[in-house]
């Protein structure tokens, strides 16, 4: 504290930073005396602060000649005419991300449409452009440079975790009982139970189709169907076999009535046929 009265300027605010000195030189000065019986003098405390003072200069000078802040680069570096360096803010489409020394920008990145890539957030004076993968696309890579289109779920299948920009979607199989028919179902159905249909199973269904069910056969129906068809059919049989008979048991009628029998009326005409020439004959049998 003594030191911090003896050094000119040392009043206000300074204090603070002048103590900062002293600490600083203190780890340099009284380790060198340590085992010293004699303590470091005025003017060697002195010269430290000295030495420190032209460091942080030195330092203050480099950064002033050549860094630039965020956003911004180097126009023109610090010369015996200008104290410090001239810093310009940086352009469109160009960025600074980091204090530097250098005369120009980085130029922004740009996203390759072709390679499914977009912009997820613009460019801007202290930061780059970042992309992402397009909608149904992908890329693991951090700095990604072309995307993959995502995995697609079949048939049987369903998708157990959706794609994002940086990972795939990832599919699962559906569980026995359960099926899905189109490609990248959310969830897997279940299959129809007939019976709560009031119907009976006519196919199992499968991982990529449902049971097909089909309505219960009436035996009360049938008979309504089959019974006049069966009626119909007895009484044609009937009929014929009515008809038939008939026509075996008519008696031939001639002139007033009587059996004829065709052996007795061949022999009734065969003498005729055979004494009479064929024209007397036929006139004959023209005759009532």
């Amino acid at each position: 504290m003594a030191l911090l009265s003896m050094i000119p300027g040392s009043v206000g605010s300074q204090k603070k930073d002048i103590l900062k000195f002293c600490l600083a030189a203190a780890r340099t000065v009284i380790p060198r005396r340590w085992r010293d019986p004699v303590p470091p003098d005025i003017v060697e405390w002195f010269s430290e602060f000295e030495t420190i003072f032209r460091m942080e200069e030195i330092d203050a000078d480099l950064s002033q000649t050549r860094v630039s802040f965020l956003g911004s680069f180097v126009k023109s570096h610090c010369t015996k005419e200008l104290s410090s360096s001239v810093c310009v803010i940086c352009a469109d489409t160009t960025y600074m991300d980091h204090p530097n020394g250098l005369t120009e920008c980085f130029r922004c990145k740009e996203c390759d449409i072709g390679a499914d890539l977009v912009v997820k957030q613009k460019c801007t004076e202290s930061s780059n452009t970042v992309c992402e993968c397009s909608a149904g696309h992908f890329c693991e890579k951090p700095e990604c440079d072309i995307c993959q289109v995502y995995t697609e779920c079949q048939p049987g299948h369903y998708v157990k975790k959706p794609g994002t920009p940086v990972t795939n979607t990832e599919c699962d199989e559906c569980p026995k009982g359960h099926y899905s028919d189109r490609n990248n179902a959310a969830q897997c159905s279940p299959w129809t139970k007939c019976e709560e249909l009031g119907q009976i199973l006519y196919k199992e269904g499968n991982s990529t189709a449902d049971s097909i069910c089909k309505e219960k056969r009436s035996h009360i129906g049938l008979a309504v169907i089959l019974l006049p068809l069966l009626a119909v059919i007895i009484y044609v049989l009937v009929t014929c076999f009515s008809i038939g008979k008939q026509e075996m048991t008519t008696p031939d009628v001639q002139d007033g009535g009587g059996y004829r029998d065709p052996q007795q009326e061949e022999h009734t005409q065969s003498p005729v046929s055979e004494t009479l020439p064929k024209h007397q004959w036929e006139i004959t049998l023209s005759k009532p």
